[in-house]
């Protein structure tokens, strides 16, 4: 919960309680993932019945918070798609260049394929067209960092870039890094913060 040098962290595993002697938080389970993983108690509840394969209890939710909730779904189902847009694209004519670049970096197909890497087209519509025959619409995409916004006009955030989909600790695509193929800067660009995407909260890979 906070930067530590000490050894201040104590789980007593027969209460199932933990307690920090550094900043004094303490409780059981959900507070404990609440805490770390910076969601609220029905998030938490729903995360630890998953990981145990339990039948969900019934939550009493507040209209908002289940509107929260089905928006931040939408969001990953976007950047899924989005995702399988850029795998799909390294099967390209277009794609060739992503699929040299991770060759010379020494990455094998199986790694591209485990890790969901992927290319994204130096066009400036090419993910926007795709994601609108979905029926996502440009503002909600700008929301997910997919897209950006000029003068009332969309374009695609990330172009001519190698792909590497970012997932958070329950296998859901949340964001994106891209590294430049060809001459731009940055060159590596990675979405923004958004309802789902948290720098600090995130490690690549940590799925």
């Amino acid at each position: 919960f906070h930067g530590e040098k000490t050894p201040s962290f104590s789980v007593d595993a027969e209460k199932q309680l933990y307690y920090c002697f550094g900043c004094h938080a303490g409780g059981n389970v959900f507070h404990f993932v609440m805490g770390m993983e910076r969601m609220e108690f029905a998030e938490a509840v729903t995360h630890l019945a998953e990981r145990a394969r339990m039948p969900l209890p019934q939550l009493r939710e507040d209209p908002h918070y289940r509107e929260r909730m089905a928006k931040r779904e939408r969001m990953a189902e976007a950047c899924r798609c989005a995702a399988r847009f850029f795998h799909d694209q390294l099967l390209t004519a277009e794609g060739k260049r992503a699929r040299d670049y991770f060759q010379r970096r020494g990455l094998s197909d199986r790694i591209v394929t485990r890790f969901g890497l992927g290319y994204a087209p130096e066009r400036w519509d090419a993910l926007l067209g795709h994601m609108e025959r979905q029926g996502y619409e440009p503002a909600f995409l700008r929301e997910c960092g997919l897209v950006n916004e000029r003068d009332g006009r969309y374009y695609d955030a990330f172009r001519d870039r190698a792909m590497f989909p970012i997932l958070d600790g329950r296998g859901k695509v949340v964001a994106f890094g891209g590294r430049v193929l060809g001459e731009g800067n940055p060159k590596y660009l990675n979405s923004p913060e958004s309802e789902v995407f948290n720098k600090r909260q995130l490690l690549y890979a940590l799925n």
